[in-house]
């Protein structure tokens, strides 16, 4: 490769790193440019825009750099239960863990410092941001896991559906973040056995919430919803 080219590659990448560092600490509408240039050490204060054009952008790109790995992980272990399934398919436990533990592998049981979980955090409080920058493309073991929860759960209103995996998700994105933070603030003395069973706890608890049954509560409100849309 020229080096011209791997130095352009280089810059692209220190900015990713140090723009997700400052969305993670200050929100992502917080850092400046300026701050985003001078945490990844470029001289040049318009690098970020030369490089990205946007915040939305670079938003997108630090989404793409991290998302990849974990969508290839995510999709080798959907494939690897399918493989030993009777039935060619994922149970709920199944799904709960394909969503979990790729990104508790990702953020907690490696030995590279990550901030990613806690950016995470930041974007999903970003309505805005988080709707513009999200891409089935490179979430495709998400897709597939939300088809094989409404597949189990098949004569569901696809509305509960898709509100219990959001819950779900937001459940994951936040415990993780949590736990990132106090693997960042303990560093050696962080306890791997103990993340282990917070995220097992986890695993757990997601299984639950995607297989509660709809209460005659949530039945109301959807029949109340119905007659509304049928009278408008």
């Amino acid at each position: 490769m020229p080096k011209n080219k791997t130095n352009k590659l280089d810059t692209k990448l220190a900015l990713i790193l140090a723009a997700e560092k400052l969305f993670t600490e200050l929100g992502i509408n917080g850092p400046s440019e300026r701050e985003i240039n001078k945490m990844a050490n470029q001289r040049n204060q318009a690098a970020m825009k030369y490089h990205f054009g946007s915040r939305e952008a670079i938003v997108k790109a630090i989404l793409e750099y991290r998302t990849t790995p974990l969508n290839d992980a995510r999709l080798a272990m959907i494939d690897a239960k399918i493989a030993r399934s009777p039935n060619g398919h994922l149970d709920i436990r199944d799904v709960a863990e394909s969503l979990v533990e790729p990104l508790a592998n990702y953020a907690l049981l490696q030995n590279s410092e990550s901030y990613y979980a806690r950016f995470l955090g930041r974007l999903i409080a970003n309505r805005e941001m988080f709707k513009a920058v999200s891409n089935t493309e490179t979430d495709k073991g998400l897709v597939l896991c939300l088809d094989e929860y409404a597949r189990l759960k098949q004569g569901w209103p696809r509305e509960i559906i898709r509100s219990r995996f959001s819950l779900c998700l937001n459940l994951l994105i936040t415990t993780m973040a949590m736990l990132e933070d106090i693997k960042f603030q303990k560093g050696a003395r962080f306890e791997e056995s103990l993340a282990k069973l917070r995220i097992t706890n986890l695993i757990d608890s997601i299984t639950n919430v995607l297989d509660a049954p709809i209460s005659s509560h949530t039945f109301s409100h959807i029949e109340a919803i119905d007659t509304r849309k049928s009278q408008g």
